[in-house]
């Protein structure tokens, strides 16, 4: 089982907070080498870009588990 970070969000606020469709994200290297996490919703076959910034260590170690690429 998952525990939830001190300080998260509960799962009710986390709920309130759901896109439909919902919130994507992925990690990249940009040309100078720096890592971002880019967040996006996609429409069918339109992507609307919501924020990319530097991920934090959690959020590395989630996209090497899951996303399969280790920064």
């Amino acid at each position: 089982m998952l525990r939830e970070p001190p300080g998260a969000p509960s799962g009710r606020q986390r709920a309130r907070h759901k896109t439909n469709p919902p919130t994507l994200w992925f990690l990249s290297k940009t040309n100078q080498g720096r890592i971002l996490k880019v967040v996006y919703i996609q429409y069918g076959s339109m992507i609307d870009l919501k924020s990319a910034f530097e991920p934090n260590a959690d959020e590395i170690a989630i996209y090497a588990k899951h996303g399969g690429v280790a920064y």
